[in-house]
């Protein structure tokens, strides 16, 4: 009880671990299999937002790492 604290859904949604499903390696990073490309979001207040498509997953990462340093002022590893 004296652990908790109150934090907005972003921010309870950014704490979670790495989904099961995912293969990427990293949150946020996903496949594209229609355009063969790696595609880029992040949730900000609840809304998925798209950061875009790359073709090399160090790009994507690199672009997923920045926009996590931008909202949440860190990133996950």
């Amino acid at each position: 009880k004296e652990n908790c604290r109150w934090a907005e859904i972003s921010t309870q949604n950014y704490n979670q671990g790495i989904r099961i499903k995912n293969r990427s390696g990293k949150t946020g990073v996903s496949w594209d299999n229609d355009r063969s490309k790696w595609f880029v979001r992040i949730c900000i207040d609840g809304k998925n937002v798209a950061l875009g498509r790359f073709s090399n997953y160090e790009d994507a990462v690199k672009v997923r790492e920045e926009a996590e340093l931008e909202y949440y002022g860190v990133t996950k590893k």
